[in-house]
């Protein structure tokens, strides 16, 4: 092998490993230290698995019961197993909710809970089938579309 295409060969295997660094550098590590927080995040915020569901019928319940301004029990149906983690937010669940006051339907639609705490369920947002019929679309500005797909088959069971 000659001089000159030993030189072209060391070129370019400097250059293939520059760019390996660059690439670690720019998202590999990033992605591991993302994901690491993700889990964390996780971790830090959904109830221990002998609590989740006390919680999460506790804070429906006492949102329903606000936003009605009478006493109601939330049924629900979790919509997809298991948290959802975007970025730093607060791990987020979807429900399917069938709400009773004395033991009377007032109302079916679907939620958006976020974990919080360990403690807490806050509901982000609450789409009822009323609303899911008169604007099919709305929903996919807050649920994922596999979650949507889900909606739409609560809706058609309901017809």
């Amino acid at each position: 092998m000659n001089k000159t295409l030993k030189t072209i060969l060391f070129i370019l295997a400097f250059i293939v490993v520059f760019l390996a660094g660059i690439f670690s550098a720019y998202f590999v590590i990033p992605w591991i230290i993302f994901s690491q927080i993700s889990t964390s995040n996780i971790v830090g915020n959904v109830p221990d698995v002998k609590n989740f569901d006390q919680f999460l019928q506790r804070d429906l319940n006492k949102y329903f019961s606000e936003k009605f301004g009478k006493e109601v029990e939330a049924k629900y149906e979790l919509l997809r197993q298991g948290p959802t983690q975007t970025g730093v937010a607060f791990p987020k669940y979807y429900a399917w909710v069938i709400l009773y006051s004395n033991n009377e339907e007032l109302e079916q639609g679907a939620v958006r809970i976020a974990a919080i705490d360990k403690e807490v369920f806050d509901v982000t947002d609450y789409i009822n089938v009323k609303e899911i019929k008169s604007d099919p679309t709305g929903i996919y500005n807050i649920f994922p579309s596999s979650v949507c797909d889900k909606i739409n088959e609560k809706i058609k069971a309901l017809q």
